[in-house]
């Protein structure tokens, strides 16, 4: 569902939860939804998941990285490039002893 810019979070509620056993996301560029609550929501319907694409989300924070990383204990991989207003420093306290390949902004 990466790159519809229209997508709302409804949807992918929808489809996370026809999907239970997803292990990859594509949801970058989906630009109508809020960071912050789609983070909460994959954490909450996709424990699972080892690959999340999120790059260019906004309303990304710290914080909700954590949470998906807790929530999420398979995660592997994880793009957050061009996720505002989380930067490099925010991302680097995140992941702290958690072994994952992610990008992100330098």
């Amino acid at each position: 569902i990466g790159g519809f810019m229209g997508v709302r979070l409804e949807l992918i509620e929808q489809i996370l939860h026809s999907c239970p056993q997803i292990s990859h996301l594509g949801i970058g560029g989906c630009s109508a939804v809020d960071g912050s609550l789609v983070f909460a929501t994959i954490g909450r319907l996709c424990p699972s998941l080892t690959s999340l694409n999120a790059h260019q989300l906004s309303g990304v924070s710290a914080s909700d990285v954590t949470l998906l990383l807790s929530c999420c204990p398979l995660l592997q991989s994880l793009d957050l490039h061009g996720c505002e207003p989380l930067s490099h420093q925010d991302t680097t306290l995140c992941f702290n002893d958690k072994k994952i390949a992610y990008k992100h902004d330098e």
